[in-house]
């Protein structure tokens, strides 16, 4: 795991509003400070009542690639793999998000667990 101290004060979270889907976007970015193989990505929902979980997401890497996942709509944590992407940055896009957003504002979706996981250098 890319331990916490590497992506601060890389930790980056956008939104504007209600409005944000259509203009820039809901997303987070983790810089991690330098170049890294990583090929895992672990999340989870956040933990409080008044927020959307998101569903489809669009995972997007410094080398320009994206993977695109799908979290199921429950509060453990989700592991994603994929193919390695040398990164200097993973930034999370959030595409949908589960329910209609009655009386919840549908931008308020997020996380309580970000993880991304590098490739063990070998001996």
């Amino acid at each position: 795991m890319v331990e916490h101290e590497h992506a601060r004060p890389g930790l980056s979270v956008a939104s504007e509003g209600r409005h944000a889907q259509r203009r820039h976007g809901v997303w987070c970015r983790l810089d991690l400070g330098k170049a890294r193989r990583l090929h895992r990505l672990r999340l989870q929902n956040s933990q409080l009542p008044s927020f959307v979980h998101p569903k489809d997401l669009s995972i997007e890497f410094s080398d320009g690639e994206r993977e695109r996942v799908t979290m199921a709509q429950r509060n453990d944590i989700q592991e994603f793999h994929f193919p390695v992407h040398e990164t200097s940055f993973v930034k999370i896009h959030l595409l949908s998000h589960y329910g209609d957003g009655f009386s919840i504002d549908k931008d308020s979706g997020g996380f309580s667990e970000v993880e991304v996981y590098e490739v063990a250098e070998e001996d």
